[in-house]
């Protein structure tokens, strides 16, 4: 019984934490429809250009758009310890492994880049991007 308990956990927590997956190549419209029930808002600030900030359960999610209003860079920042740890295991189950603190994505011919940053003050986050 506790090995079937366990196991369900254990796939809830890989379903919550998909929904932190980055939606790179999606537009706006698209990410606006799909994460509705957060209340998608649109914001802009000198440093990051126009995003669209979603609060989810987990943690906050900002997707950065380009002049198409398509998302190239996605910042995951999770909203405590333990859900930045729940990613980070997640990722090493999903991703390829390329430090401690960057995975690599492989969606066809497609490849993404996501590393693990810290702010000065100590903010975790993780940054989805297309290597350039």
């Amino acid at each position: 019984m506790k090995k079937r308990i366990a196991i369900i956990l254990g796939l809830l927590s890989l379903t919550y934490f998909s929904f932190s997956q980055a939606r790179l190549g999606h537009t706006a419209e698209e990410i606006t429809t799909e994460f509705s029930e957060y209340y998608p808002t649109r914001d802009s600030t000198e440093k990051l250009g126009n995003y669209l900030n979603v609060d989810m359960d987990f943690a906050t999610v900002l997707y950065v758009l380009g002049q198409d209003d398509i998302c190239y860079i996605c910042y995951i920042i999770p909203d405590d310890i333990g859900n930045l740890n729940g990613i980070v295991e997640n990722y090493n189950n999903k991703y390829v492994i390329v430090s401690d603190f960057r995975w690599k994505f492989y969606q066809g011919t497609r490849v993404s880049y996501i590393d693990l940053l810290e702010t000065e003050d100590h903010l975790s986050f993780f940054k989805w991007y297309f290597p350039e």
